[in-house]
């Protein structure tokens, strides 16, 4: 779910950015122009800090547990970490509650992160095979960020920061 959350993210931001772009070209007011782009980083300021509440929600929510990396494909490929364009994900296995769990995650840069030999992975209590990515830190910041922009942007647009 969250790499289809991310996936969308980034669609969302980049059919965004081309609505604002094309809508301001062409035989429009100026006013019109400021307006609309004022809206795009309103509506694009608003998904970040959605997307940032809800890891925010789920990890202060769920529970820790220790986890170990493997990969989708070990036994097919070489050892692990995978390249970087290799199309098999890092995955992850964990115990909780005496059963063991694993999920893959799809996500570019998840290797970087499974270096490690034991992290904290966050698992939801009611069931624990869903899992809070391992980049979730990550993630959360990047939302902030490019929330933050586009808020800043909006607001100057708005004429509120001069």
């Amino acid at each position: 779910m969250d790499n289809a959350l991310l996936a969308l993210y980034v669609w969302f931001s980049l059919a965004l950015l081309f609505t604002g772009c094309v809508g301001s070209m062409g035989d429009v007011p100026a006013r019109v122009s400021e307006l609309r782009m004022t809206l795009v980083f309103a509506l694009h300021a608003a998904l970040s800090l959605g997307l940032s509440a809800h890891i925010v929600w789920r990890r202060l929510r769920w529970v820790p547990v220790e986890g170990e990396p493997i990969v989708a494909s070990q036994e097919a490929g070489p050892p692990y970490p995978p390249h970087i364009y290799r199309s098999s994900g890092c995955g992850w296995r964990w115990t909780y509650g005496g059963v063991t769990y694993t999920a893959e995650d799809y996500t570019p840069g998840d290797y970087l992160f499974a270096w490690e030999e034991r992290t904290t992975l966050w698992v939801d209590p009611r069931d624990p095979s869903r899992l809070l990515p391992s980049t979730w830190g990550l993630r959360l910041f990047s939302y902030l960020i490019f929330g933050g922009v586009s808020a800043y942007f909006a607001l100057r647009l708005w004429g509120v920061i001069p």
